[in-house]
């Protein structure tokens, strides 16, 4: 639903290719930027400018992170950035502590030969328990959140421009564009909300005991017309209520429909919770959205759960959602081991995943480290007193902080605008090539003039 926003986030810059030209005073690359195969020739040194701004940006990343949290005295400049790092530092030490009780329950149970026992050694290692967690049972649990909201920022990144607050504005220049898009939105929004009073009209028929009883608590949750929607979206109203007509007779759940029905609670329960992991994500992105062209209206979607559920359906890794610690490692456990008679043993299936992933292992660990190593470095700035200072100087806080910016590296963007805008800068001063700039803008033409030959081949060709 929200393909239209990634499709605008992939900007055609040809228009912004010849308004460049018209600026040169090199009369060959200007004429050569005005051709479609001159266009092609300079958006592939326009994918090595981006590289290379990718490069840069990633290798100052937990500088730049720091230089947020603090000032050049090392005291605190951001409370709330401050806050929420102490908060994820506590609540991380809290859940490795009860992951090392549960993951020794669980050793105790593993057979000791083959693969099995090479995966119960890894996990009696702090140091790669610590890994699992990070990598894989944080997201399970739905604490992951930031990953997911920076992956989604890399394909919405560009239909906005950001201010200094991290505020986002959508570009002017989609504005006219998004109005057609927005409207549809806004119907189904419109649809899920008609759906939704007609489900808890319906409900009202059910009753209250057993399966039924869940049932009609399913149908009067606030994100149940949405999911329905997200499952069945060629159906209207009518045909929902005649599905779910066909399960009941006088208000109870009719024999033989059981088995759908668990099989549609289960399904519900998969979707709130995952739902639920990302509603503070979506939250964080439409409350900096402002006003300005349209905004308004694309921020309000962004609290819709039709609009939410979208979003889950395109960024959502499988299994991830609102779990408790507990849950998200009997179903890390469960993914990679059969059990017989109370034995756990590498599923059959999973063995060569399991086997590449211990090879990894090391490499894992040492990336992991390299990541602390860096954090702990830049941390040095932060002033002893400030209490944030913790999360910087603990292995756990360590760990965290560098794989959150891991994600955030991972997830920096270079618009063909901003290429375009850096590539001008490189290689021109008010419209003269600068010194230095010869041997790439007569590679761009000469790479024009040999797709140009191409072409008239394939015409002659045909």
């Amino acid at each position: 639903m929200l393909a239209f926003l990634f499709a605008l986030a992939i900007q055609d810059i040809d228009s912004r290719i010849d308004d460049v030209a018209k600026t040169l005073k090199d009369p060959a690359v200007a004429d050569c930027l005005k051709t479609r195969p001159g266009k092609v020739a300079l958006k592939e040194q326009l994918e090595a400018t981006a590289a290379e701004a990718r490069d840069a940006a990633k290798k100052t990343v937990v500088a730049d992170f720091i230089k947020e949290l603090v000032d050049d005295a090392g005291k605190l400049r951001n409370a709330a950035l401050a806050k929420k790092l102490i908060e994820d530092f506590e609540s991380a030490r809290t859940d490795l502590k009860e992951l090392r009780v549960m993951a020794d329950e669980t050793i105790a149970k593993i057979a000791a030969e083959g693969l099995s026992g090479k995966v119960a050694d890894a996990l009696k290692q702090d140091e790669r328990l610590r890994a699992v967690y990070l990598l894989q049972i944080r997201l399970l649990a739905g604490r992951d959140v930031a990953k997911v909201e920076e992956a989604i920022m890399k394909k919405l990144g560009g239909i906005f421009v950001t201010g200094a607050d991290g505020s986002l504005t959508l570009r002017e220049d989609l504005a006219e564009n998004l109005g057609e898009h927005l409207e549809k939105l806004e119907k189904q929004c419109e649809r899920a909300d008609e759906l939704a009073k007609a489900l808890a009209k319906f409900a009202g028929t059910i009753k209250d005991e057993g399966t039924s009883g869940k049932i009609k608590k399913m149908l009067t949750t606030p994100c149940a017309a949405a999911l329905f929607l997200g499952k069945n979206q060629d159906l209207d109203t009518d045909a929902i209520l005649d599905h779910l007509e066909e399960w009941f007779s006088d208000g109870v759940l009719i024999a033989g429909k059981e088995e759908d029905a668990a099989k549609q609670l289960a399904s519900f329960d998969e979707g709130s919770r995952r739902l639920e992991a990302f509603k503070a994500a979506l939250d964080r992105i439409g409350g900096k959205i402002t006003d300005a062209n349209s905004g308004a209206r694309l921020r309000k979607l962004f609290t819709h759960d039709v609009v939410r559920i979208s979003v889950v359906k395109e960024y959502a890794p499988p299994g991830f959602g609102a779990r408790g610690l507990k849950e998200a490692w009997q179903a890390w456990i469960a993914l990679i081991f059969d059990e017989t008679d109370g034995v756990l043993r590498v599923k059959e299936s999973m063995q060569a995943q399991i086997t590449e992933g211990i090879k990894k292992m090391n490499t894992t660990i040492r990336d992991i480290r390299k990541g602390c190593d860096a954090v702990a470095a830049e941390g040095r700035r932060i002033d002893d007193a400030e209490p944030v200072k913790a999360a910087f100087t603990d292995p756990i806080g360590q760990a965290q902080i560098a794989d959150m910016l891991k994600a955030r590296a991972e997830a920096i963007t270079i618009s063909d605008a901003k290429a375009l805008e850096l590539w001008v800068a490189k290689h021109f001063e008010n419209g003269v090539a600068r010194d230095g700039a010869k041997a790439a803008l007569d590679a761009l033409v000469e790479k024009a003039a040999k797709i140009q030959k191409l072409l008239e081949k394939n015409d002659l060709d045909k």
